[in-house]
């Protein structure tokens, strides 16, 4: 599956596992989203405060940031990329379902710690898996992989909220239980289909792992390369923006510009479907560009789209801005992916996005604290000021990265 070209990379054998790869992205974010959107009626099925609430979301991010110190380091020494991501989907899918039987806080607590497991558990496995199987395609297959993130978001509330819950008036409990089912398949698909390919390497080797001496050898100079932590800290900067942008944005569409909960939540919509759009366009004309231009144009939209709309007064025009916001902040995701894939050792690859999203994981719940005491100290509106500036610390650390990728081992 190696060296392929552009229009290998479209044969069925590598689409199907691409795509497979893209729902099982789906399928950790959509048990996320899908926690997400069903708080409400779990705040008041066990009449916990907005701190409890908040503080279940902060156990994600400490849970994540806790599995990143061993998932990039069992990936890479064990060379199985894609059983850890079984693991993944599997893990997410008992957790949420477990959600919908929870009979209190700290059941719901442990569950979503496993959650935040999970999800950081995936993305080292599966992010090496792609650019290792297809290195000359990377952009391409990080941006399906991406797409399917935004799909996950993007369903999760119309499917979870207002179908099963709208239409099917069913209660919270029985649509976190169904939403269960979707994962399981995409689990065991993966599970079947694409998990051969973990015993079997591009020549044939079965061996793709690495003893402990020498992971431990490379992870050291890996963490010596500034081109690494340097672009760790562009993504915990654009990634902490978002969740800031998660937290602040549903709050300022109904307490400030009084919109109804339908309208909110399709406005949030739009913002992901903006993801869906361009993420497979960035990726794949990153692949011929290079990530950087990609990068800091988008980086730089994000910044002046988000100052733009503390300006912007009329609701329409509000939720047309967040699609355009939408549009530039999920088409920078693969191709960041990408360009770490890029500078990263080929043999390393799990481990440096285990450091990028380690990094994220770890900085995301400080600036997400941050905006809440900003928000009630100075209002809503102030905290678009914060996500500007951390988008705009991005751009400037993105300034300096090298652009240039490393030469593969032959």
């Amino acid at each position: 599956m190696s060296n392929l070209g552009f229009s290998d990379a479209l044969k069925l054998k590598g689409q199907t596992a691409i795509a497979l790869i893209g729902l099982g992205h789906g399928a950790v974010h959509w048990v996320y989203m899908v926690f997400t959107v069903l708080t409400p009626w779990i705040k008041q099925s066990f009449s916990l405060s907005y701190t409890e609430i908040g503080s279940l979301h902060a156990i994600f991010h400490i849970a994540s940031f806790a599995a990143n110190a061993g998932s990039g380091v069992l990936v890479d020494i064990t060379g199985k990329r894609v059983l850890f991501q079984v693991v993944a989907v599997l893990a997410g899918g008992i957790a949420i379902l477990v959600c919908g039987l929870a009979d209190g806080f700290l059941l719901l607590a442990s569950m979503m710690a496993i959650i935040g497991a999970s999800n950081n558990l995936w993305h080292p496995a599966a992010l090496a898996f792609l650019s290792q199987e297809f290195p000359e395609n990377k952009g391409y297959a990080l941006s399906v992989h991406s797409v399917g993130a935004s799909l996950g978001d993007i369903l999760a509330p119309l499917v979870a909220v207002s179908f099963f819950m709208g239409v099917l008036q069913i209660s919270w409990r029985f649509a976190a239980m169904v939403s269960s089912v979707p994962v399981f398949l995409v689990g065991l698909a993966i599970l079947i289909i694409v998990l051969p390919k973990d015993f079997i390497g591009p020549t044939g080797d079965a061996k793709r792992g690495m003893s402990g001496r020498d992971y431990l050898s490379g992870l050291a100079t890996l963490l010596k390369n500034r081109a690494i932590l340097g672009i760790s800290l562009m993504a915990a900067f654009r990634t902490s923006a978002l969740f800031c942008i998660f937290f602040a944005l549903p709050l300022y569409l109904v307490d400030v510009l009084g919109l109804s909960v339908e309208t909110q939540g399709l406005a949030m919509a739009m913002m992901q479907i903006g993801g869906f759009v361009t993420g497979p366009l960035a990726g794949t004309w990153s692949d011929k560009i290079g990530r950087r231009p990609i990068v800091m144009g988008g980086l730089s939209a994000i910044t002046i789209v988000i100052i733009g709309l503390t300006f912007v007064g009329n609701p329409a025009v509000f939720v047309v801005g967040i699609t355009v916001l939408g549009f530039a902040l999920y088409a920078i995701r693969p191709v960041t992916q990408a360009w770490m894939m890029d500078l990263a050792p080929k043999e390393h690859g799990a481990s440096a996005a285990s450091v990028m999203f380690a990094m994220q994981s770890g900085w995301t719940p400080i600036v997400v604290l941050l905006s809440g005491v900003v928000a009630d100290e100075f209002g809503l509106l102030s905290v678009f000021y914060l996500i500007a500036a951390s988008m705009l610390c991005a751009n400037i650390v993105a300034y300096y990265l090298p652009s240039e990728k490393r030469e593969e081992s032959h």
